[in-house]
């Protein structure tokens, strides 16, 4: 990635963090602070790495990584929509990939839309279930 430019580093500033996830997420501007406030509460069981990916100081990629019980969770890997396609969404996830593996985690799982599938089976994830949502 260092030929685009990316720098992925760890972030723990979610008043910045948090909306870069959100645009990318659907998260509604007005659910920004309940969701700022959520991963300000979350303690897990585990060690929760929020990583962003930044080109000329903006956040255009970021992955939130949950390390619990010897497993990797990836939740909110995502890439800004002017930036897709460029392979900053395979560089958030195998920056975590990489995180978790030095701490000594080999299995990781994570949920996906449609269009992160094929960057996903690209790194070597495979699909082993499926859920639907019921929106009421």
């Amino acid at each position: 990635m260092e030929s685009l430019g990316l720098h992925i580093s760890e972030s723990t500033d979610l008043d910045t963090f948090v909306p870069a996830y959100a645009r990318v997420s659907g998260i509604p501007a007005e659910g920004v602070a309940a969701a700022i406030d959520r991963e300000k509460a979350f303690s897990g069981d585990g060690t929760v790495l929020r990583l962003a990916g930044r080109l000329d100081d903006r956040i255009v990629g970021t992955a939130v990584a949950w390390l619990s019980h010897g497993l990797l969770t990836l939740y909110f890997v995502g890439t800004q929509p002017e930036r897709r396609r460029r392979g900053i969404g395979a560089a958030m996830t195998r920056a975590a990939l990489d995180l978790a593996g030095e701490r000594g985690v080999r299995t990781a799982a994570l949920t996906s839309t449609p269009v992160g599938e094929p960057v996903y089976r690209r790194l070597g994830f495979r699909t082993v279930g499926t859920f639907r949502l019921l929106t009421f």
